[in-house]
């Protein structure tokens, strides 16, 4: 008996829908493997900002010393308001970086209950083989670490750090200039 084309392919289509909820990247196994190697990254990325801001923030110090003791060695007033914009950059500063480390904490703490429900169903579920409720429960998991935590990175704190880059580096910038101006009196 043969079916008309139109048919079978309603059929392959409706099989195909009716599987593809199911159609994962791979195993749970390996598409965890592959999620654990991201936040690795993520987290890799994270400590090379870390690193980077860390010097930046050294060389600012060193150049708000330099340009003070310059305007202090050449006792002019006038200076005085450099010193106070060099401030209030500094301010600036300050707040972003307290912006940051809110975020920053935010977000660990969006990650331990994620993980601290990780470890529930690791614990609720005896069968944890492929189409189990356990495999479903550990992607939606995997799905919310996704959304709320890797995405927040991403998107958030990553983005935070590259602005304190640019205003950190601006601010140095506006230091030398002043501190090269100073000394040229």
């Amino acid at each position: 008996m043969r079916f008309p084309i139109g048919i079978v392919i309603i059929a392959v289509f409706g099989i195909l829908a009716i599987l593809a909820p199911f159609a994962e990247g791979g195993t749970l196994r390996e598409d965890y493997r592959d999620f654990v190697v991201r936040r690795q990254d993520l987290e890799k990325e994270r400590s090379r900002y870390q690193a980077r801001i860390n010097t930046l923030k050294s060389e600012q110090r060193k150049l708000t010393l330099d340009l003070y003791k310059c305007v202090v060695k050449s006792g002019r007033a006038e200076w005085a308001q450099k010193l106070d914009d060099a401030q209030a950059r500094s301010d600036r500063l300050e707040e972003m970086r307290k912006n940051l480390n809110a975020l920053r904490i935010e977000l660990g703490e969006i990650r331990e209950t994620l993980e601290n429900e990780r470890a529930a169903i690791e614990r609720r579920h005896k069968r944890k083989g492929p189409g189990t409720e356990y495999e479903k429960e550990f992607r939606d998991y995997m799905r919310k670490l996704e959304e709320q935590y890797f995405q927040s990175i991403s998107v958030k704190l990553f983005a935070g750090y590259e602005e304190y880059i640019s205003v950190i580096s601006s601010h140095t910038s506006a230091l030398m200039k002043d501190i090269e101006a100073c000394s040229a009196l």
